[in-house]
């Protein structure tokens, strides 16, 4: 095994903690969760988590770029990180959708539906930029 991998296999590990409490909160321990009963705040929190698996990816991108010989923020090494670093900004479009949707359902005010969609909109410009940014560190 090439050592590049080490830091895809450790940051898979670190995701560990999310397999086991996410069901558990979903199914063991139903009901709002703090911080997590207002409509719109948590709508709006959904529509984010595109990017940290954008900044989560490229963190563990730059060690393994970096073992594997290529510039650390440049372009990313791996197949499989590279693709889902690909479709996180659609993500984005998807989940802030979803949320909007949600909110309309739920019979807020039309202002309050836009706000995941103007949160998606802001984060899926900042992954395009990012990757764009990280596309002419590699080329440079």
């Amino acid at each position: 095994m090439p050592l590049h991998v080490i830091p895809w296999l450790i940051g898979a590990f670190m995701l560990t903690p999310f397999l086991i409490w996410l069901p558990m909160a979903l199914f063991m321990f139903p009901g709002a969760w703090n911080g997590f009963d207002k409509v719109v705040g948590t709508s709006a929190l959904i529509a984010t988590v595109p990017l940290v698996a954008w900044f989560y990816i490229r963190g563990i991108a730059s060690f393994a770029n970096s073992m594997a010989g290529e510039h650390a923020d440049g372009h990313v090494v791996h197949r499989l990180p590279r693709v889902i670093l690909r479709t996180l900004p659609g993500a984005t479009g998807v989940l802030a959708l979803l949320a909007a949707a949600y909110l309309a359902d739920t019979g807020a005010p039309f202002w309050t539906v836009t706000v995941p969609l103007a949160v998606g909109a802001l984060v899926a410009a900042a992954i395009v930029g990012g990757e764009r940014a990280a596309s002419r560190l590699g080329a440079a």
